[in-house]
C-alpha cells in the first residue's frame, strides 16, 4: 500500500522471510500514525507477520509502546517479490563492489556462485596472459626447430586450451561443485605448474 513503508536488512526470497525489519504506515496527511520493529517477519501467504516486535502507535493523543512476540494486521500484505533485490551484473563493478555485492547475496540466502566465481575471475584473468606465455615458452624451447610459424600455431592452441579448461572449471563453481575462489584461481595454478614442469626439459 501507499500508505505503508517497508524497510528490511535482509530478504532470504526462498523462505519469504525479512529480517531487521521497521515498518511505518503512514496518515492521510502523511504523518507517522504506526511504527513496527521486529527481528523477522515472514510470509503466510496472504500477509506478513512479525516475530518479536515493537509496535509503537497514537491513542488518544498519546503514544503507545506495545511488544509482541507474534503480530499482524490485514493491511501487510505487500507481495514478498517487492523485496527481492534486482539483478546486478558483477562484471561491471570494480572487486570490492562485486565481493560485497556477492556476500549480500549469500547472506540473504539467494544463489552467490555465480556472481562470486565471476568476482574472483577479475583477479584471475589478468593473469592470463603471463600463463599462456609462460607455457608457450617452455613448449616451445622443447621444439627441435625454432620455426616462428609452429611457435605461432603452439600459442594459439594453448590459448584455446587455457580457456577451455577455464570454462569447465567456472560451470562447475558456479554449479557448487568446487568452491568459486577454486573455480577460478584453480586453472591459473593447473598451468603455471605445468608451465614450471615444463620450463625443467627445456634445452639451455
Amino acid at each position: 500500500e501507499g500508505n505503508i513503508i517497508y524497510h528490511a536488512e535482509i530478504y532470504n526470497d526462498d523462505d519469504e522471510v525479512l529480517s531487521s525489519v521497521v515498518v511505518v504506515m503512514l496518515s492521510s496527511e502523511y504523518g507517522i500514525e504506526k511504527r513496527i520493529d521486529a527481528e523477522e517477519a515472514s510470509w503466510d501467504g496472504s500477509k506478513w507477520i512479525f516475530s518479536k516486535a515493537r509496535v509503537f502507535f497514537w491513542k488518544s493523543g498519546s503514544l503507545i509502546e506495545s511488544f509482541f512476540d507474534q503480530y499482524s494486521e490485514p493491511l501487510f500484505a505487500e507481495n514478498p517479490a517487492t523485496f527481492r533485490r534486482v539483478n546486478r551484473d558483477v562484471t561491471e563493478m570494480i572487486f570490492r563492489d562485486a565481493y560485497d555485492w556477492s556476500n549480500t547475496l549469500r547472506t540473504a540466502g539467494r544463489e552467490y556462485r555465480d556472481s562470486l566465481t565471476n568476482t574472483y575471475n577479475k583477479l584471475s584473468l589478468p593473469m592470463t596472459p603471463l600463463i599462456v606465455a609462460l607455457i608457450s615458452c617452455a613448449a616451445g624451447g622443447l621444439l627441435r626447430k625454432n620455426i616462428l610459424f609452429i611457435s605461432l600455431i603452439l600459442s594459439l592452441g594453448i590459448t584455446v586450451i587455457f580457456f577451455s579448461v577455464r570454462l569447465v572449471f567456472n560451470v562447475l563453481a558456479k554449479s557448487g561443485f568446487i568452491p568459486p575462489v577454486v573455480g577460478s584461481f584453480g586453472v591459473v595454478l593447473l598451468f603455471l605448474l605445468i608451465g614450471i614442469i615444463l620450463f625443467r626439459f627445456v634445452r639451455t
